[in-house]
């Protein structure tokens, strides 16, 4: 899944160039230019087709994450890159033994953090984990929210 997020890290990097350059070159230039990320466009699109299928072959031969897979991809708001993310960073959701142990894993549950004797209550989430969970239980909250 690292290598696949890398590729589509790379693909819109690239993309982003193709668009923005066009007006601030010389055309003959962006043409070159063009045709060689073109080039590597394709071979990352590539890379991350076969990449995918790896992935859906591996969930699809496993009854467990399969369901787990179609579960996640049903929430309104989670894509399949999403799913995957989610399934492999929390062990197949193996990792926890309740609600509160996820939350904290993904950054939500607030902590208070104090300093020598002088207690200040500054409540803040640990934002060094993943922003894939973030999403997905955010997006769950604001589901139910709506409901």
């Amino acid at each position: 899944v690292s290598e696949q997020e890398l590729y589509i890290v790379d693909k819109k990097k690239y993309q982003g160039q193709l668009t923005d350059e066009k007006s601030f070159m010389d055309p003959q230039d962006y043409r070159q230019k063009s045709a060689r990320l073109k080039i590597l466009l394709k071979d990352l699109k590539a890379a991350i087709g076969q990449i995918q299928k790896k992935i859906q072959q591996i969930i699809d031969q496993d009854e467990t994450l399969s369901h787990q897979f179609k579960f996640l991809c049903s929430i309104d708001g989670i894509g399949e890159r999403t799913a995957f993310k989610a399934i492999v960073e929390t062990n197949a959701l193996r990792d926890f033994t309740d609600a509160r142990k996820f939350c904290c894993h993904a950054g939500l549950a607030p902590f208070s953090y104090t300093s020598g004797a002088v207690f200040i209550p500054v409540i803040e989430s640990r934002i060094e984990r993943t922003k894939v969970l973030r999403r997905f239980c955010t997006w769950e909250h604001s589901r139910r929210l709506l409901a």
